[in-house]
């Protein structure tokens, strides 16, 4: 019974985020959740609606328990490090993609995307640090002077 209770959530839920109703897919898939707490697609499926809203504290704790629940799946990492890029945190975002090359085998789209983005992580951590040595554009005396 509690599966299929959880199933007819979770297809509520799904339903709602096709149509762009991320707040009732989110009720949803907490409402499967209750029924069914170790469904790692439930709660990855909560992290990307939690991200639609912008609750990105929220979704990066999802992602958390999707990689938790399913450590050989991909997707939970990668929204993990989708959340952590939006946050301009290259390195942690660049060490979760190792993460997926390391702990995820199964030849599906995450590993593709972990592999092409790894560089880009990489490349703008990089050029962030170089950054933060830049000398500021203008000292306070030259914009005073005018």
């Amino acid at each position: 019974l509690e599966g299929v209770k959880s199933e007819a959530a979770r297809v509520d839920g799904n339903a709602h985020f096709r149509d762009g109703a991320y707040g009732p897919a989110i009720a949803a898939y907490s409402a499967a959740l209750e029924h069914n707490p170790d469904d790692p697609k439930l709660w990855s499926n909560r992290a990307a609606a939690y991200t639609m809203l912008g609750e990105y504290q929220r979704a990066l704790e999802d992602a958390e328990m999707t990689i938790q629940l399913a450590p050989s799946w991909a997707k939970g990492y990668y929204r993990k490090a989708l959340l952590l890029e939006s946050r301009r945190e290259w390195a942690a975002a660049a060490a979760v993609y190792v993460e997926v090359l390391r702990n995820c085998s199964r030849p599906e789209e995450g590993l593709a995307k972990a592999r092409r983005r790894l560089p880009v992580m990489t490349a703008r951590q990089r050029a962030a640090e170089h950054a933060t040595r830049l000398p500021p554009p203008f000292c306070e005396a030259a914009v005073r002077s005018r």
